[in-house]
């Protein structure tokens, strides 16, 4: 019985596998110091708007999925990890926090690991003094990692907001997918002076 069960088992979670799909999450990061700040994260974005930005996040990956529109809204508005506190929100696990800098991980769903990431530049914002990049991150704890780092005590209120959508694929399948290399720097923000990996930056 208990090996009939175990069969059962197995054969649910290969027919699972099998039919398991790209994930397209959106992910916000957003820390300030000082005033100045406008808070919007995707949650906060209108429904066209936020409908708009991941259609164009999908576009970045050569995927056409304009018509999901009822998915996209739902993506967009979607229960999943919020963390705010103090001068900080974000759907990223945040792992260290000391002084200005901040090291964080939008973590990989179980059964997947993180194929690509788009950021959406144009309607970000990130003060000159600070920092922002992200790379990919398939060793250790799988995700997109995240550093930044947001000067404290400055004249005017500094800050790094921005908005992007990660791709999630089953664990196995990076090459069905043409997914990017481990450790690809996918965004590095110097200040004001943001470049991207080819693909990754949101029209």
């Amino acid at each position: 019985m208990l090996r009939l069960a175990t069969l059962i088992a197995t054969f649910l979670w290969i027919s699972v596998s099998a039919s398991a799909q790209p994930i397209d999450r959106p992910e916000t990061f957003q820390a300030w110091e000082g005033g100045g700040f406008l808070l919007k994260t995707w949650k906060e974005l209108g429904s066209q708007e936020a409908q708009a930005l991941i259609t164009a996040g999908c576009a970045a990956y050569g995927v056409d999925c304009s018509s999901q529109a009822a998915a996209i809204r739902a993506a967009a508005q979607q229960s999943r990890q919020y963390y705010r506190s103090g001068n900080v929100a974000t759907t990223a696990r945040i792992d260290r926090h000391p002084g200005e800098e901040y090291y964080a991980k939008f973590d990989s769903p179980n059964g997947y690991t993180i194929c690509k990431a788009a950021i959406d530049i144009k309607n970000g914002s990130i003060t000159g003094p600070s920092t922002f990049n992200g790379s990919i991150q398939r060793t250790g704890e799988d995700g997109l990692g995240l550093y930044a780092v947001v000067p404290k005590n400055r004249p005017t209120g500094q800050w790094v907001r921005f908005n992007l959508v990660v791709r999630y694929v089953p664990a196995g399948t990076l090459q069905q997918y043409d997914c990017w290399p481990n450790n690809t720097l996918v965004v590095q923000c110097t200040g004001q002076n943001c470049n991207t990996y080819d693909g990754a930056r949101i029209p």
